[in-house]
C-alpha cells in the first residue's frame, strides 16, 4: 500500500464502511470496489446516457461502493464541505450540488451536439470531467465514479476503448493548469491522447463554481435569499441561524434591505438581521457580538 493509499484508508476510508463489511482490510476493500466499478460501467453503458442525469451519477456511485459505503449514492450533506487537490479547493456546497450537476448537463450536452470534430469532442469530454470533479457530489469516489463517465463517453464520442492510465503528477498537472489557465490542452492530452489547436484550448464555459446563495424560508412561502460568495463558514453559520422579527417583517413586506450576522456569545445559533449601518441593498457583514 502507498502512503497516499495508507492515509485515505487511515482517515477517511474507514470510517465510511458499512459495519456488515468484513474483514476491514484495504485489500478487501479494493476487490470490492473493482468489481462494483465493472458493474457500475455496465449500468452506465445500458443507460446510453453520454450525458449522464443526476439519478444515473447517484446511481453509478451506489454500483460502485454499494458493497462497502453505509451512504453510497447519497450526495453530501450539510457540513460535510470538503477541500479538493493541494491547494484545498472546494467543492461544490453540499446544497449547490444538483444545480450545478444540472447545469453540467446543459453545458456539456450542447458541447458534444455542437462538436464537428476530434478536438471538440475531447475538449467537451474534459470539461465534464473537471467540472465533475470540482462538484465532487460525494464524500469518496468522485474521481473514480468520473472515470467510469470518462471512459464511456471517451469510448462512444472519440473510440478510445480504454481507461484512464496516465501518470497521476500529469493529471494532476493538467486539473491545476485548467483551474488556474482555463487551458483544458495539457489535461486533455493527457486523457485522451489528442492535442488540441490553440484555437480550442480554452475552457467553453467557465470552470468556477455558483457562488453560494443560501435560501430561508418565512412562513407564508416568503423566501429570503442570502448570497455568500465562496465563503463556506459563514453559509453554514446563515443556514442554521435564526431570523430577527424585524428581519422577518421587512422581507415579508416585500423590502430590499442590508444584512448583518450577529454571533451569539451564548450556545444559541447566530442571529441574522437588519444592517441599519449600512445603505446597499443586500450586503453583506459579520455583526459584533451581542
Amino acid at each position: 500500500m502507498s502512503n497516499r493509499e495508507q492515509f485515505d484508508w487511515d482517515n477517511r476510508i474507514t470510517y465510511l464502511l458499512k459495519d456488515s463489511f468484513q474483514p476491514k482490510t484495504f485489500e478487501h476493500y479494493k476487490q470490492a470496489v473493482g468489481r462494483g466499478l465493472d458493474n457500475a460501467r455496465s449500468f452506465l453503458q445500458s443507460t446510453k446516457e453520454i450525458v449522464p442525469s443526476i439519478d444515473t451519477v447517484r446511481t453509478i456511485h451506489q454500483y460502485a461502493f454499494g458493497a462497502v459505503y453505509r451512504r453510497a449514492g447519497d450526495f453530501r450533506e450539510y457540513g460535510q464541505e470538503i477541500a479538493i487537490g493541494r491547494d484545498d479547493a472546494r467543492g461544490a456546497y453540499y446544497s449547490q450540488i444538483p444545480e450545478e450537476l444540472s447545469l453540467l448537463s446543459k453545458q456539456t450536452s450542447k458541447l458534444f451536439k455542437e462538436a464537428s470534430t476530434e478536438q471538440l469532442k475531447a475538449r467537451a469530454i474534459t470539461f465534464y470531467h473537471l467540472r465533475y470533479v470540482k462538484t465532487h457530489p460525494f464524500l469518496d469516489g468522485n474521481g473514480r465514479t468520473g472515470r467510469v463517465i470518462f471512459d464511456y463517453q471517451a469510448k462512444k464520442l472519440l473510440g478510445i476503448d480504454r481507461r484512464i492510465d496516465v501518470s497521476h503528477e500529469e493529471y494532476i498537472g493538467g486539473i491545476q493548469r485548467a483551474f488556474s489557465t482555463g487551458d483544458l490542452s495539457a489535461l486533455t492530452k493527457t486523457m485522451t491522447g489528442v492535442k488540441l489547436s490553440p484555437e480550442v484550448a480554452k475552457t467553453p464555459y467557465p470552470l468556477k463554481l455558483g457562488e453560494i446563495v443560501i435560501t430561508k424560508e418565512l412562513s407564508g412561502g416568503t423566501k429570503l435569499k442570502v448570497p455568500c460568495g465562496e465563503d463556506v463558514e459563514t453559509a453554514q453559520e446563515i443556514e442554521i441561524a435564526t431570523l430577527s422579527p424585524r428581519l422577518v417583517k421587512a422581507v415579508s413586506q416585500g423590502k430590499k434591505v442590508p444584512l448583518a450576522l450577529y454571533e451569539s456569545t451564548s450556545k444559541a445559533n447566530a442571529m441574522l438581521d437588519i444592517d441599519a449601518r449600512k445603505q446597499k441593498e443586500l450586503s453583506f457583514s459579520k455583526g459584533m457580538e451581542r
